[in-house]
């Protein structure tokens, strides 16, 4: 677990947080909602970790991706 205030793209997310999931403060976003940078805030191999940062800090615009292969024992709902 780490904090961070840091813009990174999404690729540099990629290279440095394989693994992980990375709250992101103030995402720039394509038209079709990909994260293309923001200010990594905080990750961790833990979701629920970074779920409880990010109500911490009541943040109005965030995005919070895993970064790598999706984990077999998550599920994802779209």
């Amino acid at each position: 677990m780490k904090t961070q205030a840091e813009v990174m793209t999404y690729a540099e997310m990629e290279a440095a947080y394989d693994g992980e999931w990375v709250l992101i403060g103030e995402p720039d976003l394509t038209p079709m909602n990909e994260v293309i940078r923001g200010a990594v805030l905080f990750h961790s191999g833990d979701r629920e970790e970074v779920y409880r940062e990010a109500m911490q800090r009541s943040l109005d615009r965030i995005a919070i991706l895993y970064i790598g292969s999706r984990p077999t024992d998550v599920h994802f709902l779209l």
